[in-house]
């Protein structure tokens, strides 16, 4: 409330890449923090496809992850190739033992392996977690012994594409400052402080004293 009353423009990052920013927008809506938009939140979804349409924007993805990773692949025009694909994404959601074996057969025949995040858990509750994006990962990196190329916290990557929103709900200007607030020291802090951003970090979460 103090962040909109103030004029502040302000981005929720998240590494999970299964909901949609819509998805999260209801949310923190039911959570008490109305009249979000879209705008206010970017993904690790967002930011593999991103990533994607910068770096290679003709290729095609085998995907092992849920709607908010498909639909911003999509919405990029990055197609989905369960026969041929250039890479194979893996985000968050249950993959089968099937779709994994494909995953493994396209890497073997060339695909490279991209994940939207490094996180091997991710919460369910307060007192649930489920596997994440980079266990997920690490089960097809041990397979066929190639290495996952990360994205999300803390890739730098993530951290810049955010300050190009920022400037985005600025009217096209970088804010002077930009300030990071996170839960977890291995990916919010040591994303913000790799990518020279001022981090402060609260211990509501997952990092402890």
């Amino acid at each position: 409330k103090a962040l909109i009353e103030a004029g502040a423009p302000f981005i929720f990052l998240t590494n999970n890449s299964a909901p949609t920013p819509a998805d999260l927008a209801v949310r923190l809506g039911h959570l008490g923090i109305p009249g979000l938009s879209v705008r206010h939140f970017y993904t690790s979804a967002l930011n593999t496809a991103d990533f994607l349409s910068e770096t290679h924007p003709t290729c095609t993805a085998f995907v092992i992850g849920e709607g908010g990773l498909l639909a911003a692949l999509h919405e990029r025009q990055i197609a989905n190739d369960a026969i041929n694909p250039d890479y194979v994404v893996v985000g968050e959601g249950a993959a089968s033992l099937e779709k994994l074996a494909k995953a493994h057969a396209h890497i073997e025949r060339g695909a490279r392996l991209l994940a939207t995040n490094p996180d091997n858990w991710c919460p369910v509750s307060s007192l649930e977690t489920r596997p994440g994006a980079g266990a997920t990962a690490a089960f097809l990196e041990a397979s066929t012994g190639c290495r996952a190329y990360y994205l999300g916290k803390p890739n730098g990557y993530m951290f810049h594409r955010a300050r190009r929103k920022l400037a985005d709900l600025c009217g096209g200007a970088l804010p002077e400052q930009t300030v990071v607030v996170g839960d977890t020291m291995e990916t919010d802090i040591r994303g913000a402080v790799e990518a020279g951003l001022q981090a402060y970090l609260v211990l509501t979460g997952s990092t402890q004293m």
